[in-house]
């Protein structure tokens, strides 16, 4: 169905569900999980839906990434693949980006050349049906890499957004990993966990204030309530939706009704945010 254009999103309700495969129904129709702890707290995902279906400006995104000799990579956000190896990504939505973090690996062999020379590394592309259904496809863009010795690559200054990323990204691997051990009873495992998740939220205020709330099921050693909301949370991290101009994540701010719903960074998925 989803090849055919119609896309699966589901919803679990309250603790009586199994969130992996709701979660795995929803990545098989390329749409969206969500879950509720009440009925109540379903209308903010409901509303995310309506919202982006307004919103939508491309559809069936695939991205075609080609590296060259000697370069391999991986895509980290567990986006799926299609029978081409194209990578799966969300609807294009207006004032939203949607994003990709790679981990690229370049064989020494290559790192030989003089200092100043540029690598090559990876060809891009992206096929997509536009606002009128025809299928279209993008220029091809090149990621390439300066040379440089040790002294001036300490002095470079990082990327504020590939590190935001980073951080989301690692963060949702951690909670799929605490997941999977809640499920087990190896609650050990999982405090081991949520440390190293307090420690990544000192430079992430999203990242701290999720933390805090999933802290609660674990210290309370709920099973249920931890699995669901560990489970959906890193899917959000992973995959979300990004304003254009996105401010760092502040608890104070309170958004306005014209802010779109499927660009908001939510605290706890299960619970409605007034």
């Amino acid at each position: 169905m989803a090849e055919a254009g119609v896309t699966t999103s589901t919803y679990g309700l309250s603790e009586h569900f199994n969130e992996n495969l709701m979660a795995a129904m929803a990545s098989a129709g390329q749409g969206r999980a969500h879950y509720g702890q009440t009925a109540e707290d379903l209308i903010d995902p409901f509303q995310e839906e309506f919202d982006l279906l307004e919103a939508l400006l491309l559809r069936r995104i695939r991205l075609r990434l080609m590296p060259e000799k000697g370069v391999s990579f991986e895509v980290l956000n567990g986006y799926s693949q299609d029978n081409e190896g194209r990578f799966i990504l969300p609807d294009v939505a207006l004032g939203a980006d949607v994003w990709a973090l790679l981990k690229i690996k370049i064989n020494s062999e290559l790192c030989v050349k003089t200092v100043g020379k540029k690598i090559k590394l990876i060809s891009a592309y992206i096929d997509y049906l536009d606002h009128d259904g025809l299928e279209q496809r993008s220029d091809t863009s090149k990621l390439t890499i300066d040379l440089c010795n040790q002294e001036t690559f300490a002095s470079l200054e990082v990327d504020e957004t590939v590190e935001l990323r980073a951080s989301e990204v690692r963060a949702a691997t951690l909670q799929e990993n605490a997941q999977v051990a809640a499920r087990a009873g190896n609650w050990a495992a999982v405090d081991k966990i949520m440390i190293e998740l307090v420690e990544l939220g000192k430079d992430n205020e999203w990242i701290k204030a999720t933390t805090a709330r999933l802290r609660r099921y674990s210290i309370d050693r709920h099973a249920e309530a931890f699995s669901k909301e560990s489970l959906y949370k890193s899917r959000r991290m992973k995959q979300r939706y990004v304003a254009k101009e996105e401010a760092r994540f502040d608890m104070a701010y309170k958004p306005m009704a014209s802010d779109p719903s499927f660009l908001r960074r939510k605290i706890e998925e299960g619970k409605r945010e007034l």
